[in-house]
């Protein structure tokens, strides 16, 4: 999966869990940046990557699922 890609299924991710995204604003851009370490800080991950992380991407489509 391309940068591009995990970055598309974040947004659908964060979306679908309630996470005010905004308008798009970029394919990263900073409300989308804001949304994803705040959803880290809600489930305490630790430690807050500022760029993707798998382990995230996992978690997001993990909760997204059930």
């Amino acid at each position: 999966m391309s940068q591009r890609e995990q970055i598309i299924l974040i947004q659908k991710g964060l979306s679908r869990l309630v996470y005010n995204i905004g308008p798009i604003d970029g394919i990263w851009g900073p409300k989308i940046s804001k949304a994803y370490l705040q959803f880290q800080v809600d489930h305490k991950i630790q430690p807050v990557y500022p760029a993707i992380s798998y382990s995230v991407i996992k978690i997001i489509e993990e909760k997204v699922n059930n």
